[in-house]
C-alpha cells in the first residue's frame, strides 16, 4: 500500500526556516517507508528563492511538481505557499523522470522519457502522474495523448501547471529543485497500486443557443470562428476589446466535435497578437463552439457533490486532488472558498494535496470496468490510493 505524508509551508524569504517547517511536519525518520518520492505545489513566488532547492537537496528522495495558484493540505490551505506531497511504500516503486524539452520533437522526447522511467522500475508500470509544461506550441490535451501512447493506456493522472498571471509566464513544472518552462516531469508507479479516480464537473445551465463553427485551427491553437479571428469574434459577443483576456478566463466554451462523442469543455488561456485564442485542449475545424457562464455557485455545487461521491469509500489512504484554476477565477472575492469546503468535507479524515491546475488529466471509466485517460477543462478530479 502507499502511505502519504503532507507539509505546507508560506515562508518564501527565510530559506532555513521554511525548510525545517517542512521536514518537522513530515518526520521522516519516523513515518518514512522503504520506497519514497515526493510532489511539490507551490505558488511561483517560491521559484525565486531558495526553498525549492534547499528542501529538495534535504529529501532522500526525488521530487517532482508544478507551480499553482493555490495549494493545500488536509491542515491547511494558502494562495500563496508551497506543499509537499510524499508518498512512501514498502510494496510500491516510484520512478521519477524529467523529459528533454518539448518546444521540438515533442512526441519521441516523451517516449524516451516515459522508457527511461520505465526501465528503472521492477515491474510494469501500473500508473503515471504527470506535470505538464504551459505551453502555446503545444497544448496539455497533445501531451497527455502521447503520455497515454507511450505507456500503452496506462492510466495517467495530472495536471498543466499554471500561476497567477494571465497569460502564464510564470508557470513552471519542477524537478529535483530546478524549474522548467517546457519540460515534462512524470512519476511512473510499479506494484501493488491500488488507486480509484473521481471527476466532477460544472453543470452547463448558461450555454448560449447560438453555436458557431470552428473554420481554421492548428491543434490548441484557436485561429478563426466563422471565418473571423478569435477576438473579432469574442469582440461580436459584446466583449470589450480590453477586457477579453480577462473576461474570457472564466467562460467554459462548450465544444462538439460532430463525431457522436458527447461535448467538451474547454477554457480560453491566452491570446496571440495576431488574434488567435490558445486553448486547453485541442479545437478541431468543422467542430461547434458555444460559450457559458460560471459563476461560484456552480463551482462550490460541483466540488461538494463530488466529495459526497468520494467520503464513500473508507479505505483511503490520501489523495491527489486537482481543480481547474478557472473555477478559482469564477470565486472572485473569495478564491480560497473552494479549498476551504474540501477541508470541511474531508474534515482530516485522510491526508491529501490540492492545487490548482491549467488543465487536468484524468482516467474515466468505461463500459466492462477499464479506464480511458482523458484531458479536462473547468473539472476538479481525484487520485484516491487505497
Amino acid at each position: 500500500m502507499i502511505r502519504m505524508l503532507t507539509a505546507q509551508t508560506t515562508e518564501v524569504d527565510d530559506t532555513d526556516f521554511a525548510v525545517a517547517e517542512i521536514l518537522k511536519q513530515l518526520d521522516l525518520e519516523n513515518r518514512l517507508l522503504e520506497n519514497s518520492v515526493g510532489i511539490l505545489t507551490c505558488y511561483a513566488d517560491f521559484l525565486e528563492g531558495g526553498v525549492i532547492p534547499a528542501l529538495c537537496e534535504r529529501l532522500p528522495f526525488d521530487v517532482v511538481g508544478v507551480t499553482t495558484l493555490g495549494t493545500g493540505t488536509e491542515k491547511t490551505a494558502e494562495l500563496l505557499a508551497l506543499t509537499l506531497c510524499v508518498l512512501t511504500s514498502d510494496d510500491v516503486s516510484f520512478s521519477a523522470v524529467l523529459s528533454e524539452s518539448l518546444t521540438e520533437d515533442h512526441e519521441n522526447k516523451i517516449q524516451t522519457a516515459y522508457d527511461r522511467a520505465a526501465a528503472a522500475l521492477p515491474g510494469d508500470p501500473a500508473l503515471v502522474l504527470a506535470y505538464v509544461p504551459m505551453m502555446a506550441t503545444v497544448g496539455g490535451e497533445k501531451i497527455a495523448s502521447r503520455i497515454d501512447k507511450a505507456g500503452n493506456g496506462t492510466p495517467v493522472f495530472g495536471t498543466v501547471a499554471c500561476d497567477h498571471t494571465f497569460d502564464s509566464r510564470q508557470a513552471h513544472t519542477i524537478h529535483n529543485g530546478l524549474a522548467y518552462r517546457d519540460n515534462l516531469a512524470m512519476i511512473l508507479l510499479s506494484g501493488p497500486v491500488r488507486a480509484r479516480f473521481f471527476l466532477g464537473t460544472l453543470p452547463l445551465n448558461n450555454v448560449q443557443k447560438h453555436q458557431a463553427v470552428i473554420t481554421a485551427s492548428d491543434g490548441n491553437i484557436l485561429h478563426e470562428i466563422n471565418g473571423m479571428s478569435a477576438t473579432e469574434y469574442l469582440r461580436g459577443t459584446g466583449l470589450a476589446p480590453n477586457d477579453i483576456l480577462e473576461s474570457s478566463k472564466s467562460m467554459p466554451i462548450v465544444v462538439d466535435y460532430r463525431d457522436g462523442t458527447p461535448p467538451v469543455i474547454r477554457g480560453f488561456y491566452t491570446f496571440t497578437p495576431e488574434g488567435s485564442a490558445i486553448c486547453g485542449g485541442e479545437m478541431p475545424v468543422n467542430a461547434t463552439f458555444a460559450l457559458s457562464t460560471l459563476d461560484s455557485a456552480d463551482v462550490l455545487l460541483s466540488t461538494r457533490q463530488l466529495f459526497n461521491e468520494i467520503l464513500a469509500p473508507k479505505d483511503n489512504a490520501g489523495m491527489l486532488l486537482i481543480s481547474c484554476l478557472v473555477r478559482s477565477f469564477a470565486l472572485d472575492t473569495e478564491p480560497l472558498a473552494e479549498m476551504e469546503l474540501v477541508s470541511e468535507c474531508v474534515n482530516k479524515a485522510f491526508p491529501y494535496q490540492l492545487c490548482y491546475a491549467g488543465g487536468e488529466i484524468c482516467p474515466v471509466y468505461v463500459k466492462g470496468g477499464g479506464v480511458s485517460n482523458r484531458f479536462h477543462n473547468f473539472s476538479f478530479i481525484g487520485c484516491m490510493f487505497e
